[in-house]
């Protein structure tokens, strides 16, 4: 549903309510609200790639290399 084609009309509304010097019952504002169509999305998971899990364990590598090696 576009809404856009409604949003002249109503601020061409409010604005002529708000101008108006008293209450009258011609600035009563009427909504009508319809249901949206239901749609249903699954999320998709991302699965890396063989070279990202290497490089990933690769990183680990390195780092557990360098740990060991390090002297406290």
């Amino acid at each position: 549903m576009n809404t856009d084609q409604y949003a002249p009309d109503l601020l061409a509304h409010l604005n002529a309510c708000a101008q108006a010097p008293t209450h009258d019952a011609a600035c009563h504002l009427e909504l009508q609200l319809q249901p949206a169509p239901l749609q249903l999305q699954a999320p998709v998971a991302a699965i890396p790639e063989p070279a990202s899990w290497a490089m990933l364990l690769a990183g680990l590598a390195v780092l557990g290399w360098v740990a060991r090696r390090r002297v406290f």
